[in-house]
């Protein structure tokens, strides 16, 4: 689950409000006969949890994309060598909930897994284990740690 103040108001609050109001219009639009507003109702009850879930499940993704068209510098920086980028704000949606995350660089790019992310700490001389990774484009990945914020220093921006 995201850290997000945001998060947590539409998952706890929003979702269930529109469910609740989406399912009381199709009641209404049934027992008034109207069965393309009771299709629209149904539409609507299918639409929104599925929406919230793909842009949980994608969200680290997309953000990148947005991210390094900004920062194209730092990428290129950290080409071809063991890095951390940058620390990871926007995690939580995706793998790992309220642990620390991080961008990083791996130069052998073998970070796909929990045990390639393992073989690149060390290299780093980090001791927080890595219990989560993404990869977001060759050699770059999303690492996270659980409860312990990796010490080496990031990127320069």
């Amino acid at each position: 689950m995201s850290r997000d103040f945001g998060a947590f108001m539409l998952s706890m609050m929003l979702l269930p409000t529109l469910g609740l109001v989406v399912l009381v219009a199709l009641i209404i639009a049934i027992r008034a006969g109207r069965r393309a507003r009771a299709a629209i109702c149904v539409a609507a009850l299918l639409l929104a949890p599925m929406t919230y879930e793909l842009s949980r499940r994608y969200a680290d993704e997309a953000w990148f994309l947005v991210w390094s068209r900004a920062h194209e510098e730092m990428l290129r920086q950290a080409e071809g060598r063991d890095a951390i980028i940058t620390r990871w704000d926007r995690w939580g949606t995706a793998l790992t909930g309220g642990n620390d995350a991080y961008l990083i660089a791996d130069s052998q790019d073998r970070s796909m897994t929990i045990e390639g992310a393992e073989a690149w700490r060390p290299r780093m001389e980090l001791a927080c284990p890595i219990v989560a990774t993404m990869r977001l484009r060759p050699g770059v990945y999303l690492v996270a740690t659980y409860d312990c914020p990796l010490d080496a220093p990031a990127l320069a921006p």
